[in-house]
C-alpha cells in the first residue's frame, strides 16, 4: 500500500509527536528530530497533502514557516500509539 510505504519511510511518528507539544517552526522541527532541512520539508509537505498537519507563513518574519499539527493528524498519531502498544505487547 503506497501510502503506509510513504509514512514508513521517514519519521512521521515523531514530527507528529513533536507538533502535538505545539506549532513549531521549520527549521525547528527539524533539530528536534534529528532530520536535515531538506528532508524535513519534504515531511511536512508529505503529511501536509495527507492532511495531518498545516503549515502557514509568521507575520513578523514571513520567512518563517510554521507547522501544526490538525486534529486528523492527532487522530493519526493515536493510532499509531495503539500500534505501538498492540506489537509490544505481541500478537
Amino acid at each position: 500500500m503506497v501510502v503506509v510505504e510513504d509514512f514508513l519511510r521517514f519519521k512521521v511518528y515523531h514530527v507528529l509527536r513533536e507538533l502535538e507539544k505545539g506549532p513549531l517552526i521549520v527549521r525547528v522541527l527539524g533539530r528536534r528530530i534529528g532530520a536535515n532541512g531538506s528532508n524535513v520539508f519534504r515531511y511536512v509537505e508529505k503529511l501536509e497533502f495527507y492532511g495531518l498537519v498545516e503549515t502557514f507563513f509568521e507575520r513578523e518574519y514571513p520567512y518563517r514557516k510554521i507547522v501544526k499539527i490538525t486534529r486528523k493528524g492527532r487522530r493519526f498519531l493515536e493510532k499509531l500509539r495503539e500500534l505501538d502498544r498492540v506489537l509490544k505487547r505481541g500478537w
